[in-house]
């Protein structure tokens, strides 16, 4: 193959794939996302048993219950927001989780 003069050919690309020290580097991230998402595991299973179910407000307003109210109050309000971007942060953490462990292996 003739080689052009006056140009650089480019590096053959390696993917996504780390050499040398990046290793430790990947192990160490991998190691923070591991326990992020054990963190965040933690927190979605509290905030959850926390909220109160919607059969329990029902049954308060039917029941004549003395702090029935037809809008849940703010801290039910707080949890399933909490909840909610706990799982979706959760989400972020795994998928980057599972990318690191199948790149580790693959190199």
């Amino acid at each position: 193959m003739a080689e052009r003069r006056g140009r650089r050919a480019a590096p053959p690309l390696r993917g996504l794939h780390w050499t040398g020290q990046a290793k430790e580097v990947r192990q160490a991230l991998l190691t923070f996302a591991t326990v992020v998402v054990i963190i965040l595991d933690i927190v979605i299973i509290a905030t959850v048993a926390m909220q109160t179910t919607k059969q329990e407000g029902l049954s308060g307003v039917i029941g004549g219950s003395s702090s029935s109210h037809f809008r849940r109050g703010g801290w039910d309000d707080l949890l399933e927001r909490v909840t909610k971007y706990t799982a979706v942060i959760w989400a972020v953490f795994a998928a980057v989780n599972a990318w690191l462990w199948y790149n580790m292996w693959s190199v």
